[in-house]
């Protein structure tokens, strides 16, 4: 019986001597890591390369800002980064294109207003009623003709356009409809407005 409670005494004591060791180490590590970090905030090198990304960080933030809500960029007041207009707009193209956002466009054939002042019923194209008509007409584009001679870059051209109805134009065929409809052509949605069958809110 003694025998049996010296060994468990000893193992009691090797037991509390290893956690006394490893607690040790941890307390070393955890004070090691606080002096690294209080040496780092006291280090001139690594504040100014935090406050340099911070900063970057920032201006890249407030340039990006500033294009998004097309204020423009000589009304931005920011001592330390001065662009002219024509830089900030080659900037700009330059992030839109490395992340995919700029597509390649082209200006469609557009007029000041429509010839002899008769343009096109633009809502006989299925995807555009009353309102879009009148935003189309607002840029430029009255006749189906117009429409039908659009390619990829005009569509992306138009997309940029119409924010609101990006993607419509290529959705709903406005091209393969206007080419029909720009012959003299019906298609069965163009017979249906004229019909009075559809309501081009």
């Amino acid at each position: 019986m003694f025998e049996i409670a010296v060994k468990m005494l000893f193992c009691l004591l090797v037991a509390a001597f290893m956690g006394a060791i490893i607690g040790y180490l941890i307390g070393r590590m955890i004070k090691c890591q606080d002096k690294k970090d209080k040496d780092d905030d006291l280090n001139p090198f690594k504040m100014y390369e935090r406050n340099n990304t911070a900063e970057e960080e920032f201006k890249k933030h407030r340039f990006l800002e500033s294009k998004s809500q097309e204020v423009d960029v000589e009304k931005v007041e920011d001592s330390s980064f001065i662009v002219t207009p024509q830089e900030s707009e080659a900037l700009l193209n330059i992030v839109k294109s490395e992340s995919g956002l700029i597509e390649d466009e082209m200006e469609p054939e557009l007029l000041k207003e429509p010839i002899d002042g008769k343009p096109d019923d633009l809502k006989e194209i299925s995807g555009i009623g009353i309102k879009l008509e009148k935003v189309l007409n607002d840029l430029g584009i009255y006749y189906f003709s117009q429409i039908a001679s659009w390619g990829e870059k005009e569509l992306n051209w138009i997309d940029n356009h119409l924010v609101a109805f990006k993607g419509r134009a290529r959705r709903e065929k406005w091209v393969e409809q206007a080419k029909i409809l720009s012959k003299g052509g019906s298609t069965e949605f163009s017979k249906r407005v004229k019909k009075g069958e559809i309501d081009r809110y």
